[in-house]
């Protein structure tokens, strides 16, 4: 029986690249504290998709030849990294498409096993005359790709062919891969983020179960009372609010309160305004008060470790419960508290067919049927992905019964107000200069939160306008 999840946390360390990248995430892939990752507020890149928003989205998509049944005949190249086996797992897959579509063949073409690496592949393919048609693409690559012009629009494709449905898919998956009005690509697999607790320390503390109208008064009432003893084995109530190279559980509490990394043009950097302060001034209280482990204990493990140790009362977790299938106590999910505005986020990776492609109605074949039900219900199966077709998704609360989580039913849930990050520039570089600098305010530094906040504007606004480079 296969867990729901998106990759292993080694996996998802080096999609990240960072040692994140969150996601993915997923997502997209997208670990615990790592990644990637699966919606957007209203803004450049984040709106819905609208066939009125620039030229290639009103034209008449590019018709291939075709045979005499009106199939596209061509020779896709299809390419994706080979980050958790994927080298592996999509030649079965190809083959299926080619047999239900004879008139086409695909080639597939795979390697890098970390996200930037593989941007970097794809993009000297692109540079050296040599396009895919169809490649894989995680949602924190996917906006700088679509800067360039890599990515084809969709809108038209998907309008045209009244088989595909994309309301089969979560909306916020969707999101995930909306650049400036255009649909730039369609998710494979998704998560959504949530509380994961370890039961067996509640009820030892004689403290209720997280629920899910929990304030985050109630949060912090219970960290109080789950946090004992001192030294190498001491009990935190609360943990994860920390990562190493990323914030992007933090950012969920930071949208909470109204505030973004960006302004929702993507354009400038806003981070140090009175909710990044007020989150970020949170936190190290939660450190300070001794409730949550200091950067320098969080780094002896991500979150999702240090959890499965039975030191921790409650971390915020990303859908990849397979991290937990070794903790030797019981454990949960609820959603996240919140104080009125109940927002949380998801990370994606999925497909996109190149602007460049000379066979673009075979190419939305693939992508099509990649995004399908045949495709996503092999996700699910083979890949153990936890994928975005709703329906298919979902399968997992009767497949799991019996296994934990038990509530497993609230992941998807909380994908009916999840969002995805709002991705420009140089994403990962972002993340990881935030985060470097807060590891001055939460260790024995104390640097103020608002100076170092402010101080990281000028550097973070170079990085929002950054484009990803061959090398």
């Amino acid at each position: 029986m296969i867990a729901p999840q998106v990759c292993s946390r080694r996996a998802i360390l080096k999609l990240t690249g960072l040692g994140l990248a969150a996601g993915f995430l997923l997502v997209a892939c997208g670990g615990n504290s790592a990644t990637p990752t699966p919606a957007a507020s209203a803004s450049s890149q984040g709106t819905t998709a609208n066939p009125s928003a620039s030229p290639a989205a009103t034209s008449t998509p590019p018709t291939a030849a075709t045979n005499a049944v009106g199939v596209p005949s061509a020779t896709l190249v299809f390419t994706s990294s080979t980050l958790g086996g994927m080298d592996k797992i999509y030649p079965p897959l190809l083959d299926q498409f080619t047999q239900a579509n004879p008139s086409i063949k695909v080639n597939g073409v795979y390697g890098a096993a970390s996200v930037p690496d593989y941007q970097t592949k794809l993009l000297l393919m692109m540079s050296g005359g040599s396009p895919p048609d169809v490649y894989w693409v995680h949602t924190y690559i996917s906006p700088g790709l679509a800067a360039l012009g890599v990515p084809q629009d969709l809108t038209a494709f998907i309008q045209k062919d009244s088989s595909f449905h994309l309301d089969t898919l979560y909306p916020a998956s969707v999101k995930d891969f909306q650049f400036q009005g255009k649909q730039v690509g369609l998710p494979r697999e998704t998560t959504s983020t949530v509380l994961v607790y370890n039961k067996d320390l509640f009820k030892k503390a004689g403290v209720d179960l997280p629920t899910a109208d929990w304030k985050w008064v109630d949060y912090e009432q219970a960290a109080e009372k789950l946090t004992s003893g001192s030294g190498p084995g001491k009990q935190y109530g609360a943990a994860g609010w920390i990562q190493v190279g990323y914030i992007y559980y933090s950012l969920i509490k930071v949208w909470q309160e109204g505030g973004d990394i960006v302004d929702a043009d993507r354009t400038r950097y806003t981070l140090d305004q009175d909710p990044g302060i007020k989150v970020y001034t949170w936190i190290n209280n939660l450190v300070q008060k001794g409730w949550h482990p200091a950067t320098a204990e969080g780094q002896a493990g991500d979150p999702a470790t240090l959890f499965n140790t039975g030191r921790v009362g409650m971390i915020p977790s990303f859908s990849s419960f397979s991290f937990y299938t070794n903790a030797k106590f019981e454990w949960d999910i609820q959603h996240l508290p919140h104080d009125g505005k109940q927002v949380t986020r998801t990370a994606s990776a999925g497909h996109s067919m190149t602007a460049a492609s000379k066979a673009q109605d075979a190419a939305w074949k693939l992508m099509a049927f990649l995004a399908g039900p045949t495709g996503m219900q092999y996700f699910s199966e083979k890949a153990g992905l936890t994928v975005a077709y709703k329906s298919i998704a979902e399968q997992a609360i009767t497949r799991l019964a019996g296994k934990p989580p038990a509530n497993l039913k609230i992941a998807f849930d909380a994908m009916s107000y999840a969002r995805p990050e709002p991705v420009v520039g140089d994403w990962l570089g972002i993340h990881k200069t935030i985060a470097n600098a807060l590891e001055g305010v939460y260790g024995p530094e104390h640097k103020p939160v608002k100076d170092t906040l402010t101080g990281l504007a000028s550097q973070i606004n170079q990085l929002i306008v950054a484009k990803p480079k061959a090398g």
